[in-house]
Parts: structure tokens; C-alpha cells; sequence
């Protein structure tokens, strides 16, 4: 049974030496399904992504970073924050976190990053998550502040590198 491709990804017509026919597939074989892997070339086009503005936070507490839009599925190779440098008397101790939809409402957490901790003037922290996931859409990159102390605000940048795929 005969599939139609209606976006050929990136890197297939190479892969199945068409390039010099000067043809693009439009139907890709039932025995050929099976045995190709196109996920490497659907992940060829990645994309840093930030808050602007970056939030500011003066409380234990977590928010939503990135949300992922309906109609695109993420692949998540990156995601982190860091705080901006302390000053005197600060600390600050955040992690990084991904929530994923599931198909009946539910949630469940995908991996969590490092904790990073700073009370250090001029120091900073930082954290990551560590392996790459994907995300559904309405799944969110969340931040976490584990523990602070200022008698401001501290900065913090949360920053992700993706790959957007439409479904």
C-alpha cells in the first residue's frame, strides 16, 4: 500500500538517489515505509527560542516558560534558564521542568533539569534539561524558583532550542 507525501522532508530525495532524475517522489512505497527512518531529516531545522521580556521573580514559584502552539509538535534538543548576576545578599535557586498533554487531559512530566543554586555577589545560576523529548500541543517548558531570597527582583532567562513540526 502506497503512501502519499504531501511534504517531502528535508534530505529525502538525496536518501533515495533521485536527485540527478530531477524527479521529487510524490508516493512513497509500502516496503519502503518500514525501513526509512526520516526523523533526522524532519529535525534539521532548529530554532532558539527566549522570553522577551525576561520575567523577574521575587518568590518561590513556577511558571510557563514556552507553550506549544496547536498545530505544531516540538522537539525539545534544549531547554534552560539561568539568573541574572546577584547582588549583594541574594540567592536564588531554580530548575527547568516539561509538561506534556496527554490525549485524555492528564498530564505527565517529561525530564527535569539540573538545580542550580547562587549566593554569590555577581554569580550566576543556571540549569538544563539534559536529554532531548518531544512535546504535544498545549504542552508547556516550564521554571521553577526552588528558593530565593532578595529585596527585589532577580532576572531570570529561560531559553530553548526546538525543531517546530506541523501536524
Amino acid at each position: 500500500m502506497s503512501t502519499p507525501i504531501t511534504n517531502p522532508p528535508k534530505g529525502l530525495v538525496s536518501l533515495l538517489g533521485l536527485r540527478d532524475l530531477g524527479g521529487v517522489p510524490r508516493v512513497l512505497l509500502g516496503d519502503m515505509q518500514a525501513g526509512v527512518d526520516v526523523t533526522q531529516f524532519l529535525l534539521v531545522d532548529r530554532e532558539c527560542i527566549f522570553m522577551n521580556p525576561n520575567p523577574q521573580v521575587s518568590a518561590v514559584g513556577a511558571a510557563a516558560a514556552f507553550t506549544v502552539p496547536a498545530g505544531e509538535l516540538w522537539y525539545v534538543h534544549e531547554f534552560g534558564i539561568r539568573s541574572a548576576p546577584l547582588l549583594a545578599g541574594e540567592r536564588i535557586q531554580i530548575t527547568t521542568l516539561a509538561t506534556t498533554l496527554s490525549s485524555t487531559g492528564g498530564g505527565a512530566s517529561c525530564p527535569n533539569g539540573t538545580i542550580g543554586t547562587a549566593n554569590n555577589v555577581g554569580a550566576r545560576t543556571a540549569c538544563h534539561v539534559r536529554q532531548s523529548f518531544w512535546l504535544n500541543p498545549g504542552s508547556t517548558l516550564t521554571w521553577q524558583v526552588l528558593d530565593i531570597a532578595t529585596a527585589g527582583t532577580i532576572e531570570i532567562s529561560p531559553i530553548a532550542i526546538i525543531t517546530r513540526l506541523r501536524v
